[in-house]
């Protein structure tokens, strides 16, 4: 077992937490094999490959999983729970640090990287969240995060997503569809509005009173030309060029692009702060 190239690779530990804890290689990712299948939206985009360990009925079994999703396996890697006790071995570590496989948006990415400084505090809203990768990213780069969305499924994934990244969480259930005069209860304004992959243009107005002076949008979502590629086709969940633009045309905007998913589909990023 190569541990060095291990490390550096996409690597699964399907055993117990309690065994991780005890000792792993360095750089892997905790998910244990029973876990596995309600944790699938923690590992990353289906072009990498992935590396998993542990005993045999485990790897069987997270075999069956990945595979049944449309993952590709570059080793199983069966092992002698001996060497994963701590030695003099640089590449076998003790501790629950767990490598996050998972990535948010890049344009949430962006935020955090280059503008979020600049606010003054760190309350950020998520709507139509999902399972919450955005939502749990700001949350470990020091937000307080609200998150949205009408599916209980999803809210309880983006809860097990928190948990497992050691967050906190604060969500609520509303169908931003038929209810989102709902969004009143929050009672506050917020330094950052995330929506990503989502289009109700009903919205518009109460996302802009949502937003905190000084405060950002950060909007990414499918554009006119998607229903060449498959999913959305419905003229009312695809953009059209430079809508975003124009409707926070009041806003000072930092960015304004297309950018094209892995599949071809052209989406808008955006970010802009309320003057």
């Amino acid at each position: 077992m190569d541990l060095k190239a291990l490390s550096l690779s996409p690597l699964l530990d399907l055993r117990s937490e309690k065994l991780f804890e005890r000792g792993h290689i360095l750089n892997s990712t905790s998910i244990p094999a029973l876990q596995l299948e309600k944790r699938i939206h923690e590992l990353p985009d289906k072009s990498q490959r992935l590396n998993i360990l542990g005993d045999k009925q485990a790897l069987e079994l997270a075999g069956e999983i990945l595979s049944a999703k449309g993952y590709n396996i570059a080793t199983s890697q069966s092992l002698e729970e001996s060497r994963m006790l701590p030695s003099e071995n640089p590449y076998i570590v003790q501790g629950n640090t767990s490598r996050r496989l998972w990535n948010p948006a890049k344009v949430v990415e962006e935020f955090i990287a280059q503008y979020a400084d600049s606010c003054v505090n760190k309350k950020g809203l998520d709507v139509a969240c999902g399972s919450g990768r955005d939502s749990v990213y700001m949350a470990a780069n020091g937000w307080s995060m609200t998150s949205v969305d009408y599916s209980q499924s999803a809210l309880d994934r983006l809860q097990e997503l928190a948990k497992n990244n050691r967050q906190g969480t604060n969500v609520k259930k509303i169908d931003l569809e038929r209810d989102f005069l709902r969004l009143d209860e929050l009672e506050q304004q917020y330094s950052a509005v995330v929506v990503i992959r989502y289009l109700h243009r009903a919205l518009f107005e109460q996302l802009r009173s949502l937003i905190a002076p000084k405060g950002f949008i950060i909007y990414q979502t499918f554009l006119t030309g998607c229903e060449q590629f498959g999913s959305p086709k419905n003229p009312r969940f695809l953009l059209k060029n430079g809508e975003l633009a124009e409707r926070f045309s009041d806003f000072k905007i930092y960015k304004d692009q297309i950018e094209y998913l892995n599949d071809g589909r052209p989406t808008n990023c955006f970010i802009a702060q309320k003057q």
